[in-house]
């Protein structure tokens, strides 16, 4: 919400809603929310999600070293558990995934997020493709 600058006051408030993401949102994170995102039926179940990005570089690195039994539940733990903690993904009644209600927050800086193959971004380099914008206001008090 923004608020109308010509009818507040010194004692109005003001906010900044920002998406909480942990610091550990990873690439692969990015790549599975795309992924689901992109499913023509919108609902993937967990096993079908993994049988898709396994093969991908990224993916194998991480889950390579467990026992062929555990992958599924390693790939759970480390990367779908983040993102419903997140609730960038929902668990439906059918036990398939779907993209969650916090993904419309994140979307706004959706750009910003690492991306496989590609280096994180830095505020510089933020502030360079003007990512950012700055206002200026003179507050008088009364």
């Amino acid at each position: 919400m923004v608020p109308n600058l010509s009818e507040t006051t010194v004692n109005d408030y003001f906010w900044v809603e920002l998406p909480i993401v942990y610091l550990d949102f990873r690439a692969e994170h990015r790549l599975l929310l795309e992924e689901l995102a992109t499913d023509p039926q919108g609902a993937v179940s967990e096993s079908e999600l993994y049988n898709r990005v396994k093969g991908k570089s990224s993916f194998q690195q991480v889950i390579t070293g467990e026992t062929p039994e555990n992958r599924l539940q390693v790939f759970r733990r480390l990367f779908l558990m983040p993102l419903r903690a997140q609730r960038l993904v929902v668990w439906q009644s059918d036990g398939t995934l779907t993209v969650g209600p916090g993904m419309e927050v994140l979307s706004r800086y959706y750009d910003a997020m690492p991306r496989p193959g590609k280096e994180y971004t830095t505020l510089k380099g933020l502030e360079e493709k003007d990512w950012f914008s700055k206002e200026e206001l003179n507050i008088v008090s009364a």
